[in-house]
């Protein structure tokens, strides 16, 4: 709102059904624009409270005479962090990749020694990079050959993987560097962490520019340590200091992936994503979900995020392979397998072996079991689906300048 206000604006309508543009001016106070609730007329005239002079816009999803969304379209502030230069290899500056509405078709890469190793292989990959217009690939670093990871340190190879970094900026995509682990908040790995760190820059340092890393990628995710839950702000606080200190020695791009669901999280009393928004360059959003709705209602509270945080964001969908799961319903009873107890300041919940009374709680018995198919979170086995969703979901989030383009969680998986 604070950047609504600063700004005079020409409002754009943008009817994406019938494939068209139509400008109109609009006759309501600004501050009407922001809350969504005036009607618009196309023959009225410029409200000199609202443009002064210049132009912005705003495009934004009517019903019927109704302003129901706004989104700022193609009028972005000025970045905190430079536009990405045409030599992004030369600088050692952070980017910001959705600076004037750049978008980017990005890739995780797991399989690095594969690639590394099998010539095919690899060729095959580079054609597919190119085929599928892929600009962004997360590219996993493994350990150099006879070396082993420790403690949160990857000895990788860099003169191994320089060709390979190369090769994909020939064909128009630029790496970052993926790592991450669960374990990499437990202050004991965090020496391991940055002894990578430091590899990477000394990397970059002495390596031709066609053979440098774009930036770092960190996938780490502290929810699946065992007791997150019990100890979650705990947790998360490790999980930004670790960003706060891997931040202050990286000198590029530094981004994160996390989940859909962090978007309501607090630390402190403080919003997670706020206290994210000064470590990290952009976020790529674990968006794992296959339903058309759900993705697009997921993404929204870390887009708008962005705009504000002057942030970037990818929206990532999956297409591993996923097991279907089974979610088993319980119910109060006499005795049962699902006990409540407490322990220490939480109450937990503990799965017996075998059905028994609970002395010290309440006692939960099965009542029934429901599958849950990962057909709803994994685009695997439905490409012809993936392929009619994603360019309706692309056209959706660009309604944000935060939106730096869709993001796909395995190459191998993509296009099986």
């Amino acid at each position: 709102q604070r950047w609504l206000r600063a700004l005079p604006l020409e409002i754009r309508h943008h009817e994406i059904e019938h494939g068209h543009d139509v400008a109109f001016d609009i006759q309501s106070p600004l501050d009407a624009v922001v809350d969504g609730h005036d009607a618009f007329d196309p023959g009225c005239t410029r409200n000199r409270a609202i443009g002064r002079s210049g132009r912005g816009s705003i495009a934004y999803a009517p019903e019927g005479p109704r302003l129901t969304t706004y989104f700022l379209r193609d009028a972005p502030p000025p970045p905190r962090r430079p536009s990405e230069p045409s030599d992004p290899s030369a600088t050692s500056e952070p980017l910001n990749e959705a600076a004037a509405g750049e978008q980017h078709r990005a890739l995780w890469v797991w399989n690095t020694e594969e690639l590394l190793r099998d010539r095919a292989e690899r060729h095959d990959f580079l054609d597919f990079i190119e085929e599928q217009a892929i600009t962004r690939v997360f590219l996993y670093l493994p350990a150099a050959e006879g070396e082993r990871p420790a403690a949160g340190y990857i000895p990788f190879d860099g003169a191994a993987m320089g060709p390979l970094l190369a090769d994909l900026r020939a064909r128009g995509a630029l790496v970052y560097a993926l790592d991450g682990d669960k374990d990499y908040v437990r202050p004991e790995n965090h020496a391991g962490v940055y002894r990578t760190v430091e590899r990477l820059a000394e990397h970059n340092r002495v390596a031709p520019p066609e053979q440098r890393f774009h930036g770092v990628r960190y996938d780490i995710e502290p929810y699946l340590l065992p007791g997150f839950d019990l100890e979650r702000e705990a947790w998360l606080r490790e999980y930004l200091a670790t960003l706060r200190q891997l931040r202050s020695e990286l000198s590029v791009p530094m981004e994160a992936a996390v989940p859909f669901w962090w978007s309501g999280l607090a630390v402190n009393g403080e919003p997670l994503l706020a206290a994210m928004e000064p470590l990290v360059d952009g976020l790529t959003i674990m968006n794992y979900r296959t339903n058309l709705e759900q993705l697009q209602r997921l993404a929204e509270p870390y887009l708008a995020w962005g705009v504000e945080a002057q942030r970037y964001v990818r929206i990532a969908l999956e297409s591993v392979a996923l097991p279907d799961q089974s979610l088993t319903h319980f119910r109060r009873g006499r005795t049962g397998r699902l006990w409540q107890v407490r322990l220490g300041k939480a109450d937990v919940l503990v799965l017996l072996a075998e059905p028994a009374g609970n002395p010290a709680g309440t006692t939960f018995a099965r009542a029934y079991t429901t599958q849950v198919p990962a057909s709803g979170t994994t685009f695997r086995g439905q490409r012809d689906q993936l392929n009619q969703l994603l360019p309706e979901l692309v056209r959706h989030w660009s309604a944000w300048p935060s939106f730096a383009g869709a993001a796909l969680h395995g190459y191998l998986e993509t296009y099986d």
